[in-house]
């Protein structure tokens, strides 16, 4: 029964957890180590690959340009996850709170098991209060996001100026039992390389805030990557 390995991560979450005054009153999620190795294989080997293979080439990067940390989530099977920022090197998130950033902030999770994957996106784009609040409205009103409806705040940078910030959500996955996760992770590199359009697409309307023909390009690339029905 000691060789079990419930019973050796149920000994070290004791000993870790010995000390904390709600040690009675807390759940206990085990997972089985040998699992994790073999899911975190996946990530690095096939995933992760991906996502690199996504943004080579583009002028972007991935934040820090490596994995920084997988975590263990929550769910019906051990599954594991990471997450990652799209940036700009030539205007890096390091600048802030007061240095040039990019109009945009995108950030991806994959999580995976052994049985299946998903790709998560949350990007975040702002406008200046002077662009057209018609355009906005149009823009987030459309139906094909209407299952997940982008949102809308007016929000204020460090010297004062009033900005509407638009933020979009997605979700998507699939199974690949215990065979070759390659289908999932040429997926994620096709959902990657469109989060990467889209940064671009609202560089270009920057160039020129009243070109029709920018923003018209920039809402096709969002509606490609966030539409939901």
């Amino acid at each position: 029964m000691g060789d079990d390995w419930r019973y050796r991560e149920l000994a070290k979450w004791m000993e870790a957890n010995r000390g904390n005054l709600l040690f009675e009153d807390k759940t206990i999620f085990l997972v089985n180590p040998a699992t994790i190795r073999r899911v975190d294989e996946i990530i690095k080997k096939h995933f992760w690959l991906a996502v690199q293979r996504a943004v080579a080439g583009t002028g972007l990067v991935v934040y820090e340009g490596r994995i920084k940390e997988i975590e263990t989530t929550n769910a019906e099977f051990a599954t594991r996850s990471v997450t990652f920022l799209l940036e700009d090197p030539r205007r890096p998130l390091s600048n802030l709170p007061k240095g040039e950033v990019p109009p945009w902030y995108c950030r991806g999770k994959i999580e995976s098991s052994l049985l299946d994957y998903m790709l998560s996106f949350d990007l975040y784009i702002e406008l200046p209060i002077s662009f057209s609040i018609e355009k906005i409205i149009g823009l987030i009103g459309d139906p094909q996001f209407r299952g997940l409806p982008p949102e809308l705040e007016v929000g204020e940078d460090p010297e004062g100026r009033r900005f509407y910030h638009i933020a979009f959500h997605s979700g998507g996955g699939a199974g690949f039992g215990h065979g070759d996760p390659s289908d999932a992770a040429g997926s994620i590199e096709r959902r990657v390389r469109i989060n990467v359009e889209i940064t671009k697409r609202v560089d270009d309307l920057y160039q020129n805030l009243e070109n029709e023909l920018a923003f018209q390009k920039l809402k096709t690339a969002l509606l490609e990557g966030y539409e939901a029905f």
